[in-house]
């Protein structure tokens, strides 16, 4: 890329990760929810740091929810050294955010991309918290970011911007790759329904 377009980017980039870094440090101190299922996030590490099930029968006290248990444990141990609250739980979930874009500039890095291109590509995910929900930093299942980034290590790979043509729903099509609000990263070219991506298997 040429050095003005190189400048231009590598601004715009530093201007999405100051921005929600920015945003982070706001939203990190308000003592309530952010989004309704904060609070139920909690209550999940609270019921294991009462020696209480997770996955216990729905009840007027407690519906579990559907997710997997590794973010409330995470807190339910951390919670035991720096007290349970929100402000741990979305120390968290920040910390797993940077970590994975950490990741993803390395991916870039070792797939041939410069320390520009990287470094902008990974700053698109920082410009896209709006658009994808602001999730980022709430008390919401975070280490499902390592689920995952870690094991995706396809060569050569194709993304595509939109669901499959057939998709019903951004979960829909996942397969060879993965479908994350609507962009789909495999080693295959995206196939055009959910069946045809499973008999590519």
């Amino acid at each position: 890329m040429s050095k003005v377009f190189r400048a231009v980017a590598l601004a715009l980039a530093a201007w999405f990760v100051a921005l929600l870094l920015y945003v982070f440090a706001r939203r990190f101190v308000y003592p309530y929810d952010l989004e309704w299922m904060e609070g139920g996030m909690i209550a999940h590490a609270l019921r294991l740091a009462n020696g209480q099930p997770i996955y216990a029968p729905p009840s007027v006290d407690f519906i579990p929810y559907l997710y997997t248990p590794g973010y409330p444990f995470l807190l339910f141990v951390l919670g035991k050294i720096f007290g349970l609250g929100y402000k741990l739980a979305r120390f968290v979930s920040i910390a797993s955010f940077l970590a994975v874009a950490v990741l993803g500039y390395v991916y870039a890095r070792r797939e041939g991309g410069s320390r520009a291109a990287a470094a902008c590509a990974i700053a698109i995910i920082f410009g896209a918290f709006v658009p994808t929900g602001t999730f980022y930093d709430l008390e919401y299942k975070s280490t499902d970011f390592f689920d995952h980034f870690m094991p995706y290590q396809p060569t050569p790979h194709f993304a595509y911007l939109g669901g499959n043509d057939q998709a019903q729903g951004p979960e829909n099509g996942s397969f060879p790759g993965e479908i994350v609000r609507n962009v789909f990263i495999g080693n295959r070219p995206r196939p055009s329904s959910l069946g045809s991506a499973m008999r590519a298997q």
